[in-house]
């Protein structure tokens, strides 16, 4: 019975789980920081001193008490066998109670020995305390410490951090933060290199830009300078085109010296557009971009071919070929006639574009105004 109640009292202190446990603790341990390391080594020697040091004890107080069992069932001396059996009670009382000073020393000892563990806990506990909050200062020093040295590098970039590192303070402020100060400039580094290379690839690209809407802004201008002297001398040739040429050309011209009739303003009209095909007003044209070198000559043959010693036929046909130039300077298509090498003759609509491809192919190109 008595190594049946030594083994239950002592059953959780197997050698082999305790190895166990310490195994799997050990594991834990190694995958802590330093301080809960330290920590946790601190509650294993708590526990083994709980586990250990009451041991004796108790095991002193089960030796008595098994001793007060046995001395209860041994044998009375035979001149005691035959006495009074309240004196064999008091006899074995006397054994049994000769036991109890073992007993009660070996729990006044364990409960001693508890007060300590209890006393030896409060320290420990105290000392976790004082180490945790020491750990978490020393990480906010660290994570400062990034702070400030990744500032250093948005504000400065590499050669602020460079600058920093140059100093005491600086490099004591790496060491506390952690940083590897040649991978953290050589990364900076690459970072200037790298956006450096999109703020010049972006200047280009509206450098780029601008120039093509400058581009396209003059090609506007241009194509409206274009238009605006184009539609006054379209305007001119289709205002004549449409009225009764008689009383200003061929035999009848005389007409249009007569002030007050319709031929003087039809006249006065057919001068002013002859005025603005003179050689001058070509060659302003003509550097303007309003008309092309292959339209300057056209206007240049139609100009010294409208006289108003024509026949109105003969005039209309002059204005529409001088009609048909600014139509295709405006971006227009007119009446051409078009001769190929070969001399097969075909007329037909072109645009200026399609003019000078002609020209280029060694086609002959005139405005026929029909």
């Amino acid at each position: 019975m008595a190594n049946n109640i030594r083994d239950l009292q002592f059953q959780s202190g197997d050698p082999g789980a305790i190895l166990a446990t310490g195994r799997s603790q050990s594991q834990d341990i190694a995958e802590q920081t330093p301080v809960q390391r330290f920590n946790n080594a601190l509650f294993q020697l708590l526990q083994q001193q709980q586990q250990l040091g009451t041991r004796p004890f108790v095991e002193q107080e089960l030796g008595g008490r098994q001793a007060q069992l046995e001395a209860g069932r041994s044998a009375l001396p035979e001149t005691l066998r035959t006495a009074d059996p309240r004196l064999k009670l008091g006899v074995l009382g006397a054994r049994q109670q000769a036991f109890e000073p073992v007993i009660s020393g070996a729990q006044q000892a364990q409960q001693t020995f508890g007060e300590q563990i209890k006393s030896l806990g409060s320290v420990l506990e105290s000392t976790r305390s004082f180490l945790a909050d020491e750990e978490q200062r020393q990480q906010n020093v660290k994570q400062n410490m990034r702070n400030q040295i990744l500032d250093a590098a948005t504000i400065g970039g590499s050669q602020g951090l460079q600058a920093l590192l140059n100093t005491p303070e600086g490099k004591q402020a790496f060491k506390i933060s952690g940083f590897d100060s040649d991978t953290l400039i050589a990364s900076v580094k690459a970072k200037e290199v790298e956006d450096r290379r999109r703020f010049d690839v972006q200047q280009a690209t509206s450098t780029a830009t601008l120039k093509a809407l400058k581009e396209t802004q003059e090609k506007r201008d241009q194509e409206q300078k274009v238009l605006t002297e184009a539609s006054g001398i379209i305007n001119l040739a289709r205002g004549l085109l449409g009225s009764d040429l008689g009383g200003i050309t061929g035999k009848e011209r005389i007409k249009g010296f007569i002030p007050g009739t319709i031929s003087r303003t039809q006249k006065a009209q057919a001068l002013e557009l002859i005025n603005k095909l003179s050689l001058g007003e070509r060659e302003k044209l003509k550097g303007q971009g309003t008309v092309s070198d292959f339209e300057g000559k056209m206007l240049g043959k139609a100009a010294t071919a409208l006289t108003f010693d024509l026949s109105e036929e003969a005039f209309k046909q002059e204005l529409s070929k001088i009609m048909g130039v600014f139509q295709t300077a405006a971006g227009g298509v007119a009446s051409v006639r078009v001769v190929s090498p070969d001399r097969r003759v075909k007329k037909g609509q072109l645009s200026r574009d399609q003019i000078n491809d002609a020209i280029l192919k060694g086609f002959q190109v005139e405005y026929t105004g029909q």
